[in-house]
């Protein structure tokens, strides 16, 4: 009988005991590679993990007083929104942070303040910011087109206070 192939043709290894050794160098570096991308994974996940923790922090820390000047403007109806446009243009002033503005909604409470269409929020750290922000530019013509537009009813009224 004739042998077809042989498998020290194949397998270079003409016995078998140091299959063990090469099984086990195989596995430890098929380990090793996986070792490296888990340290990796952990790299970023450490990051990840610090970064959540710097943000819980600053949750803790207690919010410094701010000045917040509110300003609840009488419009005529249908102007609302031409009013708001030229508001979104305080933004730029880079004294005032967190403006928010809004237009009333009606929720059937007899103690809204329902003449006011339109109201506008801001906070500034501290009154020198506030005393910038009112010469501004910036807003000098938002009072300009608030007096010349037609836009209002009657002129602003403000409410100013400083959070505990």
């Amino acid at each position: 009988m004739r042998v077809l192939f042989q498998a020290t043709h194949y397998f270079p290894y003409k016995n078998m005991k140091n299959l063990p050794l090469l099984s086990a160098l195989l596995l430890l570096t098929f380990f090793s590679c996986r070792q490296a991308a888990n340290a990796d994974e952990i790299a970023t996940l450490k990051s990840k993990l610090a970064f959540a923790k710097s943000q819980l922090e600053a949750l803790k820390t207690p919010a410094k007083e701010q000045l917040v000047h509110v300003v609840y403007f009488k419009t005529k109806e249908g102007t609302e929104n031409d009013l708001i446009q030229e508001i979104k243009k305080l933004e730029a002033i880079e004294v005032l942070s967190d403006l928010e503005v809004g237009t009333f909604q009606d929720l059937g409470d007899a103690r809204a303040m329902s003449e006011f269409g339109v109201v506008m929020q801001m906070n500034f750290d501290n009154e020198a910011a506030y005393k910038t922000y009112q010469t501004h530019p910036i807003h000098l013509d938002l009072k300009a087109f608030a007096k010349n537009s037609g836009v209002l009813l009657g002129p602003p009224v403000t409410y100013d206070y400083w959070t505990k």
